[in-house]
């Protein structure tokens, strides 16, 4: 048998032991009272001494709900949800989840009753901490559930009480102020391995899948981050997301490995992103490593607020969550390199929720010209490209399957051992279900999806679970989705290709704009049909019944080619 070519980061070693420990090294205790987290939103911060001894009582009364007429207790082998879009207390949260050693889901702030619902089954999550704002939404799951509120009120708890939050719902302080703070349960040598956190990743099948994240594979991406440039230059830094806490990206490295090295993070409450207010918050708290999203590298190249700023302290701006061009990097590049200065660095990131996170950046592709490459593979990190048609690792340069192996591989998928068998080797390689390569200096590539997810703005959105909502209106028949590309490149847009019951309708110009209002309610706001709505006369399947959605892509650049007088009527948002 040929022995398999792998490509390696450099070795590291990663500690064995809890998480929670990892982000609080007793070297750093001196540093109690410097700011952790900055809402850049309220000018507000909280100090690693605050979050510690918050997360500490919290993981307390986490243990102890009973004795506070909150319900059962958590042990280990129980769970709980978090529901929240960025606040300040996200990471004391999740950092009491660490400390008890009782798994967190952290769910999309956007999710809407169904699929919270479904996310609560999976999960198995038996209390709930979420934004007061977000009430409805555990409120519209409990209903679906046939839960009635005497059994789940006294279970939830909000971060904070709004003016119009019922008052028998507790708040997150109540538990705080009740909790004693508990030295953190420790996790050492191989119960380091041990599922500490829940993060939602969407299959094909349109599901979500619960991703079980280690204390291992949190250490191993902060250790594998601190023993690399990656997109932390070296000295003090400063570091800003805009990007999501629930995310599995934003939660490494925005909230976990930012503690373990003392390095502040400034997020942004507000509801709706405003560039203008990043760009502010970036000068104002002299941010030296911001991560996005492409769409805000887009918006980064011709935005007038940042010829404005002063982004002299700048030096690292990270693009991951979604793939982004090489073109489009070097754009944004050639934009703030002479307002930030030469130290200036741009780079894409690779990873997945299944991989805790990045696993390549492109600092050193950057450095070296290669804008279209995500870099070599990081510290720790083991890659290998396989040939799936053959059976086989590909041949030297050639694309194909992407396979990963490192201490940053999750434990699998919860309460579904199918799919894990499915992406998990035997002996531990990962099947991203993405095509790469590599060239002969190392550095990957990516070439495509095999998996027929469509990232919006980083957002996972699984063509599936569109088709099964949209044929379940009165008027479809059958329906393919896929994704598009944005009129500037930035991201992919979900678009309908909708075969009809009565075929008489296929000329009836208001009926895509009707089912993309239709959708609205009945999915999350990142999957709506931002790509628009095409009627056809059927949508191609293989003998098998499989959706081809390679001959939608085929139709759809036949569309955009003749968009003028085209005979299938489209809508777009």
């Amino acid at each position: 048998m040929t022995t398999p070519l792998v490509y390696s980061g450099t070795t590291i070693t990663v500690p064995r032991i809890s998480a929670f420990s990892h982000c609080f090294p007793p070297s750093l205790d001196p540093r109690h009272n410097e700011p952790a987290f900055i809402d850049a939103t309220t000018d507000t911060q909280i100090t690693r001494g605050e979050v510690k001894d918050k997360a500490l009582r919290l993981a307390h009364s986490l243990l102890n709900l009973a004795s506070l007429n909150r319900g059962a207790d958590l042990t280990q082998g129980s769970s709980f949800l978090l529901l929240s879009p960025n606040h300040l207390l996200f990471p004391v949260v999740t950092l009491a989840s660490l400390a008890s050693g009782v798994p967190v889901a952290c769910a999309s702030a956007a999710s809407v009753p169904k699929e919270l619902l479904h996310i609560l089954n999976v999960t198995k999550a038996s209390f709930y901490v979420l934004h007061p704002a977000l009430l409805p939404v555990l409120v519209g799951a409990m209903k679906l559930q046939g839960v009635s509120p005497s059994d789940y009120v006294k279970r939830t708890v909000v971060l904070f009480a709004m003016p119009n939050t019922p008052k028998e719902f507790g708040t997150l302080n109540d538990l705080i102020e009740a909790g004693k703070p508990m030295a953190p349960i420790r996790f050492d040598g191989e119960n380091a391995k041990t599922t500490c956190t829940y993060f939602m990743s969407s299959g094909t099948t349109g599901l979500p899948k619960a991703v079980e994240i280690s204390h291992l594979n949190i250490n191993a991406q902060a250790v594998s981050t601190a023993n690399s440039e990656m997109f932390w230059p070296p000295g003090r830094c400063i570091g800003s997301t805009p990007l999501p806490l629930f995310h599995v990206a934003a939660g490494m490295h925005s909230v976990f490995y930012p503690l373990s090295v003392a390095t502040p993070i400034v997020i942004w409450s507000a509801p709706a992103f405003s560039l203008e207010a990043y760009v502010a918050g970036l000068a104002k708290y002299k941010v030296t490593t911001t991560s996005v999203a492409p769409p805000i590298i887009a918006a980064l190249t011709v935005h007038p607020a940042v010829a404005k700023a002063d982004l002299s302290r700048l030096d690292r701006l990270l693009c991951g969550a979604a793939p982004i061009s090489g073109y489009l990097l070097k754009k944004c590049s050639d934009r703030i390199k002479p307002i930030a200065g030469p130290n200036f660095l741009i780079c894409s990131a690779y990873g997945m929720s299944e991989t805790c996170s990045a696993i390549s950046t492109g600092v050193e592709a950057i450095k070296l010209g290669k804008w279209d490459s995500i870099g070599p593979l990081n510290p720790g990190v083991h890659g290998r490209i396989f040939d799936v048609d053959k059976g086989r690792d590909a041949d030297k340069g050639d694309p194909g399957e992407l396979w990963l192996k490192g201490d940053c591989i999750m434990n699998g998928y919860l309460g579904n051992p199918k799919a894990t068998e499915d992406t998990l080797t035997k002996d531990g390689w990962l099947k991203t279900g993405d095509v790469a390569r590599f060239d002969d200096d190392g550095y990957m590539y990516l070439v495509d999806r095999q998996k027929e997810l469509i990232k919006y703005n980083g957002f996972q959105v699984p063509p599936a679970e569109l088709e099964a909502t949209l044929t379940s209106h009165p008027a479809v028949a059958d329906a393919g989705v896929i994704g598009v590309m944005s009129p500037d490149g930035s991201t992919e847009l979900p678009k309908a290709y909708i075969s009809l019951r009565d075929p008489s309708q296929l000329n009836n110009v208001a009926l895509p704009n009707e089912i993309i209002e239709w959708i609205k309610g009945r999915v999350a706001p990142y999957k709506q049909l931002r790509g628009g709505v095409a009627l056809v006369q059927t949508i191609p399947r293989s003998a098998a019944g499989k959706i081809l959605r390679k001959d939608l892509r085929i139709l759809e650049k036949q569309l955009a080619g003749s968009r003028k007088g085209s005979d299938f009527p489209s809508a777009r948002l």
